[in-house]
């Protein structure tokens, strides 16, 4: 626990000690939050999408969809994102 040290682990021992304890300590994992989630696939498609650029590659918006759906279904059973419910994970995989 102590052989890494950053700035979010000694803000998190100054705010609550208790956290620090159950996330460094005991390291019992926390649901992603959904807005992190869409964050994490937006920035998967920029980089598939900037791969395809720089290649010179054709790409449109069927395959923006297509890879979209393919990181969702791989990665959001994995990440155990806290949706409020099936609705929720749609309206967010539709934005």
């Amino acid at each position: 626990m102590l052989r890494y040290l950053s700035a979010s682990r000694l803000k998190c021992w100054q705010s609550c000690r208790r956290q620090f304890y159950y996330r460094y300590v005991e390291r019992i994992e926390t649901p992603t939050a959904p807005a992190l989630f869409v964050g994490q696939a937006v920035h998967e498609l920029l980089r598939l999408l900037n791969w395809k650029r720089w290649k010179d590659e054709p790409y449109d918006e069927e395959w923006l969809r297509g890879e979209l759906d393919r990181y969702w279904e791989r990665e959001a059973p994995v990440a155990r994102v806290a949706w409020k419910d099936d609705a929720d994970e749609e309206k967010c995989r539709g934005q």
